[in-house]
């Protein structure tokens, strides 16, 4: 077994949608998404209170610049009455 074998890969999200459910669905996932970080982040900084947060920091901003393009997409789809087609795959890795 190598050091990152592929466990599964699966179609998360697959649909045309409306950009109000689709806001919905970005906004739940990467909200999440980010608050693990902050999570992390607090479990790391209890157990040292000079714990260097750049990584998890750059990981959050990350994720917001994104959220922010993409709900900026979003918001084009619903002033010119599109829909939205989403895909999204997950894929899971078992890493030693």
């Amino acid at each position: 077994m190598s050091a990152q074998e592929q466990i599964q890969k699966v179609d998360f999200i697959r649909g045309n949608f409306t950009p109000s459910e689709v806001r919905d669905l970005i906004s739940s996932f990467i909200d999440k998404s980010i608050n693990l970080y902050k999570v992390q982040y607090m479990s790391q900084w209890e157990a040292n209170h000079k714990y260097e947060s750049e990584t998890l920091d750059s990981k959050i901003a990350e994720l917001t610049n994104v959220k922010n393009k993409l709900l900026k997409v979003v918001e084009k789809a619903g002033l010119e009455g599109a829909r939205v087609s989403l895909d999204s795959i997950l894929e899971l890795k078992l890493i030693k």
